[in-house]
């Protein structure tokens, strides 16, 4: 996302971004593993695992976004 919007793009372009990488992942066609694994929701799975690991993101300023909500957490209790 960084590479195509850059780093000041509008706050309604990231959010248009995320969701059409949320859409590819649901609905889009991926890459085979194997031709015998054709289930899509190996794909997804897949990309939630990286999402888990923080290795990718649903959002550019994942990151960010996380840290914030944690810090949110942390001062409500």
């Amino acid at each position: 996302m960084r590479d195509e919007l850059g780093e000041s793009a509008a706050k309604d372009q990231v959010i248009h971004a995320a969701q059409e990488l949320y859409n590819w992942v649901e609905k889009g066609t991926h890459r085979l593993i194997r031709s015998s694994v054709t289930e899509p929701a190996i794909a997804r799975g897949t990309y939630q695992i990286l999402a888990d690991d923080l290795r990718v993101g649903w959002h550019m300023e994942f990151r960010e976004r996380l840290r914030e909500f944690v810090a949110d957490i942390e001062v409500a209790e």
